[in-house]
């Protein structure tokens, strides 16, 4: 899989395989994907496919993360909902402009 443009106009970013980034729940999140973000995204997510519909996510469209997290040995994989997550480069020292994560195709 390729780039996929994350948003439009400023603040839209490209989103690709091995890009790092901080993920935040948006209010609507389910638990699962706060939990998921809460427990295994402190140290960023890394991006392990670009956004596409997913049949685990019936059919909604998922991005595909890894967590990072130098003390676990096999780090989470999973997809998370790209209507509930918002995304933005993982910076040390925290940035705080949001992206908009809505995917143009």
């Amino acid at each position: 899989m390729g780039e996929q443009e994350a948003g439009e106009g400023e603040g839209a970013m490209i989103v690709f395989p091995g890009l790092t980034l901080r993920i935040t729940a948006k209010p609507n999140a389910s638990l699962r994907t706060k939990n998921r973000i809460r427990e295994r995204g402190a140290r960023g997510f890394v991006v392990r496919q670009t956004p596409t519909s997913v049949i685990a996510l019936d059919n909604r469209e998922g991005i595909l993360l890894m967590g990072v997290d130098d003390e676990v040995p096999e780090p989470w994989i999973g997809w998370l909902p790209t209507d509930e997550i918002d995304m933005e480069p993982w910076i040390e020292g925290r940035t705080k402009k949001k992206v908009n994560t809505e995917v143009i195709g």
